[in-house]
This record gives structure tokens, C-alpha cells and sequence, in this order.
């Protein structure tokens, strides 16, 4: 049956008044707005395949609603809501935006208010579903939302802003602990040697010492015995002093100390 032109204005009119009642458009089952929608004896409609999904492997079949038991798996089409919710689809297709984003993704409508229980944008159906019950809501401004958001993101760019000037310090702190840590390696290195050589050194020293002295020890108790006793053993102290090789004169060691040169690595 053709619908005059007065018809449909007076659908239009519905249109209006039932999307401001979301339950009475949308589906029990699937929560959205019927499609092909079939009325049971109990008065309540479904959604023809939402229905026989419900119904797909049970042996009684029930309104899923009021429980009502039924008598046919293949209820009636239910027109008028049918027209009614074709001609929703078709006025919501006339305003399909160029930015979907703007557009509820559920219902196709134009968001209107922001949900401040949920952080969200929704359209005039959002706000009348159960989903949004007892929330509170403000008219949707997007400059104002931008300038809170703003305002919240402040303190973390100052916080950013004052830890990478840390970190800047920490790097360049960092950096030069390194040069003096690689510095006073190779002045300690440097002052190992010295001290190896030094060592060396100071025991050379004391091996001449040591000889050097056991040399005179006997020349004297040669020289305090009786002069029997003494030109007997004479040709061979004179000969061993003679002979003993004199070592070099030492010199005085050179540089700076162990400690200094390790003050002078830290400057």
C-alpha cells in the first residue's frame, strides 16, 4: 500500500516524537532500531531474525520479555513499526555527515551533549538509554573541552620540560665523569709504573747496601785482629777490595709523588 504525501508527513511528525523514545524504536534483543520487525500475540516486537535466534534451539517458545508462551514460530510482520523504522533509516540517511565522527556510530545521530559519568559525546537517544541512566550531561563545546584539556596538560609539559633539563645535566655530569674517570685510569696506570720502577729500584739499592756493607764488616774484623793474624789474611782482603766493583752513585728519585700525581690527574 502506496502512502500519500500527507501520510508520510504525518510519519515524520512520528519520526520526531518516537526518537525522543529510544525503547519504543529499538529492538529487546539487539537493542538497536528493528529491522523487519514481527509482533507476538503478547503485543511485544522483536526483530524477525533477532527472534529466531532467540528461539534457535529451544523446545518452548516464550516471549523473551513477558515470558508469554506461544503457539507459532512465525509470527506476523508488524507494518506500521516496519514503515515507521524505514523512514528513520531514510531521514537518518539524508543527514549522513561528511565527518562521521560527529555522528553517533549507533544511532546515526548528531552528538549533543557530553556525558560527564562516561567522558563521552552522545547523541539525544545516548541520553535517553539505559546505558546513560542518572548520568549528568552538558551541551557539547568543543573549545571549551579543548581548553580543559589543555589546562590538565600543562602541569605535564612543565613536569617534561623540567626532566629533560635534568636529564640534560645528568648527560653532561655523566660525560664528564667520564673524561676523569679515563683520565685518572691512565694517571694511575702512569703512577703504577713509577712506583714499579721506584721499587725496583730501592731494592737494587738495598742489595748494594747490603753487600756493600757485609764487604767493610769483614775488611774491619780483618784489620782488628793480631798482626799474625792479620798479614795472613791481608792478600786476600786487599785483593777482594781491589776487585769489588763499586755501584754507580744513586739518584735521587724524580717526579712527583704517588699521591700528587693523582691530585693532578683530578684538576
Amino acid at each position: 500500500m502506496i502512502k500519500t504525501l500527507e501520510d508520510n508527513k504525518h510519519l515524520g511528525n512520528d519520526v520526531k516524537t518516537m526518537s525522543r523514545t529510544p525503547d519504543d524504536l529499538c529492538c529487546p534483543i539487539c537493542r538497536d532500531i528493528y529491522s523487519d520487525p514481527v509482533i507476538l500475540s503478547c503485543s511485544h516486537s522483536y526483530c524477525k531474525r533477532c527472534l529466531h535466534d532467540w528461539w534457535d534451539g529451544k523446545t518452548l517458545l516464550e516471549c523473551p520479555v513477558c515470558k508469554k508462551r506461544l503457539r507459532t514460530k512465525n509470527p506476523p510482520c508488524n507494518l506500521a513499526l516496519k514503515k515507521l523504522c524505514e523512514l528513520i533509516r531514510q531521514n537518518k540517511r539524508l543527514v549522513v555527515p561528511e565527518e562521521p565522527e560527529s555522528f553517533c556510530s549507533l544511532h546515526a545521530e548528531r552528538f549533543e551533549f557530553f556525558c560527564e559519568d562516561h567522558q563521552e559525546p552522545v547523541c539525544l537517544i545516548c541520553k535517553l538509554s539505559d546505558a546513560h541512566s542518572g548520568h549528568k550531561f552538558r551541551p557539547i563545546d568543543a573549545g571549551q573541552l579543548k581548553t580543559e584539556l589543555r589546562k590538565l596538560l600543562r602541569p605535564l609539559q612543565e613536569k617534561l620540560k623540567l626532566l629533560s633539563a635534568v636529564k640534560e645535566d645528568c648527560e653532561g655530569t655523566a660525560k664528564h665523569n667520564e673524561i676523569q674517570a679515563q683520565q685518572a685510569e691512565g694517571c694511575i696506570k702512569e703512577q703504577f709504573k713509577r712506583l714499579y720502577r721506584f721499587l725496583h729500584k730501592e731494592e737494587e739499592l738495598r742489595i748494594n747496601i747490603a753487600v756493600l756493607s757485609n764487604t767493610i764488616q769483614d775488611t774491619e774484623e780483618i784489620i782488628k785482629l793480631e798482626d799474625a793474624s792479620f798479614l795472613l789474611d791481608f792478600g786476600s782482603a786487599s785483593n777482594k777490595l781491589q776487585h769489588h766493583p763499586l755501584p754507580d752513585n744513586p739518584q735521587p728519585p724524580s717526579g712527583a709523588s704517588f699521591n700528587e700525581g693523582l691530585q693532578t690527574g683530578d684538576r
